[in-house]
């Protein structure tokens, strides 16, 4: 059988790394890397590339399972299942040659027919599942509030699309259940537990940019290019000529003998300050791929502590919770040290539709002593329930207060504090690090931005709590 497709080098390098190979201690054909690290910026080709690499698996190898997913099922086949047809409807972009005028309608709709890979599979449009004809292998999109398809059952490929959301324990979970490889791809916005994943000899990890596609469109090259400042200019980088200089650089003299392509790109940085448009967040995270702080972000130098270090605290203990049926349930402990410093400690960061038993079950198996208060979410009547069946069961549950104002007041509270987590409140650091202020229009509201905050709320929840009763400013 013979299939062609249009592929980037991005393609070609991770389809490689996949297939590489080595003979194990008991003689057997082992893979030399079982995760397969996509990082970069956006329109770099690595979801166009991942498509390739499941198709090419799935019409290979035979009866195999391949999971693909996002933090939210829905998300994922909105996603990334839409763009999976129609790649697999025009994998050599003959509609974009149309559109450039480099063939006819006739022609198209010859190469859509003769091109269209979705013959090789059957759709289950309910399931969201696609089994291809040759082989009977199963390609299913899905996501983490999905149990029964994301952690119930194993498979033999996982892709995770854009993991920001994935908390380490379910990603551990998804692995440990993957029996041949992995693949992740995102734009590195903030920590991550997999960047810690790249210590290991198994992990191979790319980067790319737009710059290794050239099927990117051109008006997508053009808003990730408006976002280059002059900083970083390839002149202002390799150090010659400095940033002020930049702006009144005569570029018909063109003394520093720029090459045409310098000259096109310190144009378009200039016209990219006056008009507004250079962001230096979005270009370091959606061109070149890096991790760059949001300039929006709401909270600020906090240190972490280790888990001995918090335990060993002298001060009384409180914890805090916010519900979640497929968003995060979460706990948290909390100590103050009767000035100026809160300590906090992530103990539980888990849907409800993921818990083997009962919430109070789950609380229960941390031994939580039933005593301490337990400052809990109280936003609607569904957490309302959540937080009296707490109670039935003899937690010292306290509603949090919530009302006009009560939001921004916690985030000033713990503005105002010394914050400390422990380093193995993963999910506390990410939440801190991405928490930003609203921006409609270029405006920034005095609200947060909703969603990841899960952790964060419960925080809020105990620290405003033992702020109001303690008569803290």
């Amino acid at each position: 059988m013979k299939i062609k497709f249009k592929a980037t080098k991005v393609f070609e390098e991770i389809w490689d790394a996949i297939n590489k190979t080595f003979i194990n201690e008991k003689g057997l054909v082992q893979r030399v890397y079982r995760l397969i690290e996509e990082v970069g910026g956006s329109r770099s080709s690595k979801t166009w590339s991942n498509f390739q690499v499941i198709f090419l698996y799935a019409i290979q190898n035979k009866l195999k399972t391949i999971t693909i997913m996002r933090d939210t099922a829905q998300d994922c086949r909105d996603k990334v299942e839409t763009e999976w047809i129609d790649w697999l409807k025009d994998p050599n972009r003959r509609v974009k040659e149309f559109e450039d005028e480099i063939i006819n309608i006739e022609e198209l709709d010859l190469y859509l027919i003769e091109e269209d890979l979705s013959k090789f599979f059957i759709q289950n449009k309910s399931k969201h599942t696609w089994t291809c004809k040759e082989t009977g292998s199963i390609i299913t999109f899905t996501g983490t509030d999905d149990e029964d398809r994301a952690i119930g059952k194993g498979q033999n490929v996982l892709w995770v699309n854009e993991p920001y959301k994935f908390s380490e324990e379910v990603f551990k979970q998804l692995s440990q259940r993957t029996k041949d490889f992995i693949l992740v791809d995102w734009n590195p916005k903030q920590n991550h537990f997999i960047e810690k994943l790249r210590l290991k000899k198994d992990t191979f990890t790319h980067l790319s940019t737009l710059l290794d596609n050239p099927f990117c469109p051109l008006e997508s090259r053009k808003q990730i290019l408006s976002y280059q400042p002059i900083k970083y200019f390839s002149g202002v980088v390799n150090q010659k000529i400095s940033e002020i200089e930049c702006y009144s650089y005569d570029i018909e003299l063109n003394k520093l003998n720029f090459t045409p392509k310098e000259i096109r790109e310190l144009c378009r940085c200039l016209e990219n300050e006056s008009t507004l448009t250079a962001s230096e967040y979005h270009y370091k995270v959606y061109m070149l791929g890096e991790k760059a702080e949001k300039p929006n972000r709401i909270f600020k130098n906090w240190k972490t502590i280790t888990d001995k270090e918090f335990d060993s605290l002298p001060y009384s203990l409180y914890y805090g919770m916010d519900f979640g049926l497929s968003a995060a349930t979460t706990l948290v402990a909390m100590k103050f040290d009767g000035d100026n410093s809160f300590f906090f400690k992530e103990l539980l960061y888990k849907p409800m539709n993921q818990m083997n038993g009962t919430l109070s079950d789950e609380i229960h198996n941390l031994g939580i002593d039933k005593r301490l208060e337990l400052i809990c979410d109280s936003s609607n009547e569904i957490n309302k329930t959540e937080g009296q069946k707490l109670r039935n069961s003899g937690y010292n549950v306290i509603f949090a207060l919530k009302g006009k104002g009560s939001v921004v007041s916690g985030i000033e509270l713990l503005q105002k504090k010394n914050i400390y987590y422990t380093a193995s409140s993963t999910n506390i650091e990410q939440e801190y690090e991405q928490h930003s202020w609203r921006v409609v229009q270029g405006v920034q509201l005095d609200e947060p931005e909703q969603g990841n905050d899960h952790a964060l709320d419960a925080m809020k929840y105990v620290s405003s709590w033992y702020a109001r009763i303690n008569y803290l400013t």
